[in-house]
């Protein structure tokens, strides 16, 4: 009788000490990051908060293209993950949704008689940013620097967020379909 030889486990090279996926996740982090401060002086006319977020998100980009430099850790990579996936989601909001919290595209406050505000009434969609090029450039850089993220996460990590980006899309889409979205 022949005997049957175990199984043996294949081991696929570590991802997480690959220094070309670190540069690509740290190169594209910068660019990211370059990409928020570049737009930093518009919104400064525009509304400081706005500002504000995008002066502390260059610098976590900065700060992530840094640490990228040798090999992370597990929490660095898990909150580098989580930190440009939450700003994806909310670039796609912010330009899909009327969020109550932004200010409306009417800048400008005339003086009204016994009122506050400008008189000019705030239609639906006027708080939905416009799409731009430095929007695209950063979002197509935040979206490589999520995939060399999970290139160099554990594979716990990296089912988690691919079983949380697809559950993301599809509640966004549902939302889209029955209204709130739309």
């Amino acid at each position: 009788m022949s005997e049957v030889a175990a199984p043996t486990r294949v081991r696929a090279p570590r991802v997480e000490s690959d220094a070309a996926v670190r540069a690509v996740a740290a190169g594209s982090a910068l660019v990211a990051a370059l990409t928020h401060v570049w737009v930093i002086p518009e919104h400064l006319t525009e509304w400081l908060p706005a500002a504000v977020f995008f002066v502390v998100v260059s610098v976590g980009q900065l700060v992530l293209a840094w640490l990228l430099r040798r090999p992370p850790s597990a929490a660095i990579v898990t909150l580098g993950l989580l930190g440009t996936i939450g700003l994806v989601v909310f670039y796609v909001m912010t330009r899909t949704v009327d969020l109550p919290f932004l200010p409306a595209a009417h800048a400008e406050h005339l003086p009204t008689a016994w009122g506050i505000g400008n008189g000019i009434p705030i239609f639906p969609g006027d708080r939905m940013e416009e799409v731009g090029v430095p929007d695209l450039v950063c979002l197509a850089a935040e979206l490589v620097t999520i995939g060399a993220l999970c290139a160099l996460a554990t594979p716990v990590v990296r089912r988690t967020v691919t079983s949380g980006l697809f559950a993301i899309g599809v509640a966004m889409l549902v939302l889209r379909l029955v209204g709130p979205l739309g």
